[in-house]
């Protein structure tokens, strides 16, 4: 493994391949990411644990969410990915209707999602709103 140069203090130093921004490569293709998920859903199931997108990376031996990026990038590995993101988000779906829903939402809202309320006026059958003001001026009662 090569080391990629010194950088200034402060900044995070990555492993990379010799002329590449990619690190070593710990899953040699996409069809031994599609296996090694499938291998770490089926152990994470029967341990009864939540499938997690750390969970999967660390059953992969990548530790941190840069080299995933890295992967989904690389020719080939871009749907296996995103598929490991889909099912880990569908994992958070499906909390949604459990009775604390709290950790999916962060979760979800760390992916993208987030609330938003939507507010459609229209007037009547759906047209326009129309607005009017009347005005009535009312003289005072005479105190005589």
């Amino acid at each position: 493994m090569v080391k990629a140069k010194t950088k200034a203090k402060g900044e995070r130093q990555h492993n990379t391949l010799p002329g590449t921004k990619y690190p070593p490569l710990k899953v040699e293709s996409p069809e031994a990411f599609d296996a090694a998920v499938d291998e770490y859903m089926l152990d994470a199931i029967g341990e009864k644990t939540p499938i997690t997108i750390s969970g999967a990376l660390l059953w992969m031996g990548i530790y941190d969410q840069h080299t995933l990026a890295a992967y989904a990038e690389r020719d080939g590995f871009g749907p296996s990915v995103k598929r490991l993101r889909a099912i880990v988000r569908h994992q958070y779906e499906l909390r949604l209707y459990s009775n604390n829903p709290t950790g999916a939402i962060f979760a979800l809202k760390n992916m993208g999602w987030s609330d938003k309320v939507g507010v459609e006026l229209t007037g009547a059958e759906g047209g326009p709103v129309q607005t009017a003001m009347e005005v009535t001026f009312v003289a005072p009662k005479s105190q005589d």
